[in-house]
């Protein structure tokens, strides 16, 4: 269900002119970022709210790579994510280091908060900075943002540390008297901003939530036990995961859902860390299955119990977040499963 003032902006129309989804999709507007380098502005409107960004210098569209029914792929067709926004990973727009991103919104409502999310891209280039082009190692938060930001906040991220909803940035602004609001970005430290769009989601009851994420579980609720969004509170843990809502809004797990990756352990213990403690918080991806990618699930490794040689498929006992536990140049899960 598409709320009433929860607005979607893509980069293009049609990326890379051959109908595949994007503004295609319904309820996304195109902002039409050229492939050529330009100043803007460009402007879109969706369900009533106006969109217009513009930058310093350098900022343009590009196509990227070719699709696939599952997911896209860069130019050098590496896979890129998939999920929410996959169908956006086709093309993007990006700013080089030192200049800055101007966004303006009208059509808003009047005093009013409301979370802007920057749908980021993947170069697909192995680095540890999955969200955002930008420098990977001693990089220290690259990208500013700042404006109409709640409480006159100014928003550093860094994505090689930070832990991102949905490979994006989220920031909170608050609309003016008027129903408008702007917002800046700045990307530093030898970074590129890159991004395919722009989704723009109301907070009516500014607790910290976006209406559509309350909606999700209105929409869930048995017996409409949850009447109005105003029935939600960030505190609570809707589907007793051990995770409560604010907390999945921020991590990106389904509210609905204790076990958002199918994995068989609760979102709330996989806490996301890439650490180990213990079997009730074991550091591992709460959307990812595998989150080491050594072939073996995050539910069965569990580094406390000691390594099983009678029955190790069943209690290896090897690190969920460590490729190769032991350190031997071989993958925890070909060393079990061969």
């Amino acid at each position: 269900i598409l709320h009433a003032q929860t607005a979607m902006f893509d980069i293009n129309s049609d990326d890379q002119g051959n109908g595949l989804p994007g503004a295609n999709l319904e309820n996304w507007a195109a902002l039409d970022i050229p492939n050529e380098a330009t100043t803007g502005p460009f402007s879109a409107t969706a369900n009533g709210i106006v969109l217009t960004l513009d930058s310093t210098t350098e900022f343009r569209g590009r196509d990227r790579g070719t699709a696939n029914t599952s997911q896209g792929t860069d130019n050098n067709d590496n896979a890129v994510p998939v999920g929410e926004f996959a169908d956006m990973y086709r093309d993007f727009g990006f700013l080089l280091t030192g200049e800055t991103l101007t966004g303006s919104l009208s059509g808003l409502l009047p005093n009013t908060n409301y979370f802007v999310r920057i749908i980021s891209w993947d170069s697909g280039q192995g680095g540890t900075n999955e969200s955002l082009w930008g420098p990977t190692g001693n990089a220290s938060n690259p990208f500013s943002f700042s404006g109409d930001l709640v409480n006159n906040t100014e928003l550093s991220i860094d994505p090689n540390t930070d832990l991102l909803i949905d490979k994006s940035i989220v920031f909170v602004i608050q609309a003016d008297g008027s129903g408008e609001a702007t917002f800046e970005g700045t990307s530093l430290a030898g970074a590129i901003l890159a991004f395919n769009g722009v989704v723009v989601d109301v907070d009516l009851d500014a607790d910290g939530l976006p209406d559509s994420f309350e909606q999700t579980i209105l929409d869930a609720s048995p017996n409409d036990t949850f009447q109005t969004i105003a029935d939600v509170l960030p505190g609570d843990d809707f589907d007793s995961d051990l995770s409560d809502n604010l907390n999945e809004f921020t991590v990106g797990t389904d509210p609905t859902d204790n076990d958002s990756d199918d994995d068989d352990l609760l979102d709330g213990i996989e806490n996301g860390s890439g650490e180990w403690t213990d079997a009730t918080m074991t550091g591992t991806n709460p959307l990812d299955p595998d989150s080491d990618d050594d072939g073996l699930g995050d539910a069965l490794e569990n580094h406390d119990l000691a390594y099983n040689s009678a029955n190790p498929t069943s209690q290896p006992g090897s690190d969920p977040n460590l490729f190769d536990t032991d350190e031997d140049g071989v993958s925890d899960g070909a060393e079990i499963l061969e």
